[in-house]
């Protein structure tokens, strides 16, 4: 995650802030909290690019909530399928 966020692009963690997800970036997150769609459309209109890390589970939220969303990469860190996320508008 640091190579794609080292630009100053920001980034979301969306999910329970109960795991260390964001110091993978080396740079803190901005959180919203898992099932805040409206978190969501506030950094959308807020932001024109930004990362965001969350549980693959979650995923279909994040789609769902923000047009231009494409996946960067997945990986399973330790029992839980992450998602690395791009919007740009």
């Amino acid at each position: 995650m640091a190579s794609f966020v080292k630009d100053g692009t920001p980034w979301v963690y969306y999910g329970s802030i109960r795991g260390v997800y964001v110091y993978y970036a080396q740079k803190q997150a901005i959180h919203v909290d898992e099932h805040d769609t409206a978190g969501l459309e506030k950094i959308r209109q807020e932001l024109k690019e930004f990362f965001i890390l969350t549980r693959r589970r979650d995923a279909d939220e994040v789609f769902r909530t923000l047009d231009n969303v494409k996946p960067v990469f997945e990986e399973k860190i330790g029992n839980t399928q992450m998602i690395f996320l791009h919007y740009e508008k």
